[in-house]
């Protein structure tokens, strides 16, 4: 189990995350975004023991993680940016991290090498990047950790490899009961592999809490009305994420359909159909303050 205790870090007099509180409970996915800088990565380093927190805390199993060399031997953290040994193969990182984690499984290492195809003879510096990360996965499932934090970790994969990986992820979660979190811009990628989420806004947590509990907070609509309503019609209502569309518009709205007929019944509304809201419509509601920007932009 991972808690985050008002955990803040900083650089110098920059604040890279604030005042952060979760419950990460073992045998869960969670699911890490937000805007770039916002702090996802310091967030994984400092959950790692790479940082100090500056305030608050960071407890693995009830215990400080930083400093805690114990702790640290069942954390793994696959970076964005992965390093490997030059000129090494895979036979040749296994070794290296086969000396460090006493965990570390020699079966799991050849299964998943042989699911990803990949040839542990090969130089992994000639790998592509989407290789590369899958070679990074399967070093990092092999040591077995308790604790798995993956920065990016579908960034290159195809969609065959994507699947693949998302299979082998919740199958190591459930068998093992570990904690996976998963910091990522695919939003689509997430919304079918999560179990929680929390979405880093302005160097807190703007939402944390479950995927259920996320749907259930706002809801997606398609409305139609007569011919005399148009966009600027409904601009003034503040309608989350209002899009034109061939027969209507679509918007997010905080409130069940009887609450939406209140607010549009008066306009001529004619047609209300309730949609799903994906992951993706959740967090770009979140950046619709910046739309304003684009005026007169040329």
């Amino acid at each position: 189990m991972v808690t985050l205790e008002h955990l803040t870090k900083k650089y110098a007099d920059f604040t890279a995350v604030k005042n952060l509180n979760a419950t990460i409970k073992n045998g869960c996915i969670y699911g890490l975004v937000g805007f770039n800088g916002a702090g996802k990565t310091t967030l994984l380093k400092t959950i790692a023991g790479v940082f100090r927190a500056d305030a608050g805390r960071v407890l693995v199993d009830n215990e400080n993680i930083y400093e805690n060399e114990r702790l640290k031997s069942g954390i793994f953290l696959l970076s964005d940016d992965m390093y490997f040994l030059p000129q090494a193969n895979l036979y040749e990182m296994a070794k290296f991290y086969r000396g460090y984690y006493p965990t570390w499984s020699e079966k799991t290492f050849e299964k998943i090498t042989a699911l990803f195809g990949l040839d542990p003879d090969a130089r992994i510096n000639g790998f592509s990047k989407g290789m590369q990360r899958q070679a990074g996965m399967v070093l990092a499932l092999s040591i077995h950790p308790h604790t798995l934090l993956l920065d990016e970790a579908f960034d290159g994969l195809d969609l065959a490899k994507r699947n693949l990986l998302a299979r082998i992820l919740r199958e190591y979660v459930q068998e093992k009961q570990a904690v996976v979190i998963v910091a990522s811009h695919n939003l689509r990628e997430l919304e079918n592999l999560v179990d929680h989420l929390g979405i880093i806004k302005d160097h807190i947590f703007f939402f944390n809490d479950s995927i259920a509990a996320m749907k259930r907070s706002r809801s997606k609509y398609r409305a139609q009305f007569g011919p005399d309503v148009t966009f600027e019609t409904l601009k003034p209502l503040h309608l989350s994420l209002l899009t034109p569309e061939d027969a209507g518009f679509s918007f997010l709205y905080e409130g069940d359909e009887s609450a939406v007929h209140q607010k549009l019944d008066a306009l001529g509304l004619t047609v209300l159909e309730r949609l799903p809201m994906t992951l993706e419509e959740f967090f770009m509601e979140q950046q619709e303050e910046q739309d304003d920007a684009f005026n007169d932009l040329f």
